[in-house]
């Protein structure tokens, strides 16, 4: 028999990891179609726009296993909000950049927001699983 408690928690928290996750990769797909308008107004090649995104990719890589300590030591629940909106900022800042330079950097800070994507998800699923 299904419990309505427990399945109004399950609901609750299924939509905050999809959301996190769907920030995560929606951020980094609307970024290519914006390489048109930065090459024209930055006078950088398409690589140069590639490598930015590779860093961003790249930030994620290196210090997604740290952040998964921090976030086991202390509490999903604020990297999840800290790590979701410094990916947002990044990426709105993008918006307001005036060199390519600037897009790099935020382009980094997205990628450490990023990482706290997957080890804040897990740790709250994990926790949210009855034993």
């Amino acid at each position: 028999m299904l419990r309505l408690p427990r399945f109004g928690r399950d609901i609750r928290v299924n939509a905050l990891i999809c959301s996190g996750h769907f920030l995560s990769h929606y951020y980094q797909l609307c970024l290519p179609p914006m390489f048109i308008v930065w090459q024209q107004s930055f006078g950088v090649s398409y690589a140069e726009l590639g490598l930015a995104m590779a860093l961003m990719s790249g930030t994620t890589a290196v210090v997604q296993a740290p952040i998964g300590f921090l976030v086991d030591r202390y509490g999903a629940r604020r990297f999840l909000i800290i790590g979701t909106s410094l990916m947002t900022l990044s990426i709105a800042g993008m918006g307001l950049a005036t060199s390519y330079w600037q897009i790099a950097l935020l382009a980094m800070l997205s990628g450490l927001g990023n990482s706290v994507i997957h080890p804040a998800d897990y740790a709250i699923l994990s926790g949210s699983v009855d034993a």
